[in-house]
């Protein structure tokens, strides 16, 4: 079995406690892994540097506010204003380009930062817009807050399409 490789993108550079931020983000997709059939552990880590290689699975860009959204740019999103994040996808080069970004202007707490990043997570690696994804409930439900319960629904939905995630979006850096 193989380590699912999460990278949260920090291309604004945004202090924060990084550390406690990953270890929570390892710690809520950690039930995801008991419904897939190809990983068996979970890496998260934080880069505000742009990496040599991204080398990683699923990257989720952390932006400080809807204004200075990178993904939802690239993507043509739209006005993203008073969204708590975006994932938006294209065909580029052939093959299924995907991109998601939370904004911390109005995610107060590591917790509530690492249940959007699971949520976001679900439209990339489910392929799945707002009406796809909303109805299911839990965490891949319209509103995300801290009292969002999770349903072992949602983790078996991901899980089983972990090994199917798009190719990630890795311009964040140069979009700047």
């Amino acid at each position: 079995m193989a380590t699912y490789k999460i990278l949260l993108a920090n291309p604004y550079a945004i202090v924060q406690h990084w550390h406690d931020q990953v270890y929570d983000v390892q710690d809520i997709f950690r039930p995801v892994l008991k419904h897939s059939s190809k990983y068996n552990n979970i890496h998260v880590r934080s880069e505000y540097i742009k990496p040599v290689n991204f080398s990683c699975d699923l990257v989720i860009y952390v932006i400080p506010s809807p204004g200075k959204s990178l993904v939802g740019a690239h993507f043509g999103a739209g006005d993203l204003t008073g969204s708590d994040g975006y994932t938006g996808g294209a065909w580029e080069d052939g093959r299924l380009v995907v991109g998601s970004e939370i904004f911390m202007a109005n995610l107060l707490n590591v917790r509530q930062r690492s249940l959007l990043i699971y949520h976001e997570a679900m439209h990339n690696i489910l392929k799945l817009d707002d009406k796809g994804l909303h109805g299911k409930g839990g965490l891949a439900g319209g509103e995300i807050n801290a009292d969002t319960k999770r349903k072992t629904e949602n983790d078996k939905l991901i899980g089983k399409q972990l090994a199917k995630t798009p190719v990630q979006w890795q311009g964040g850096w140069k979009a700047m």
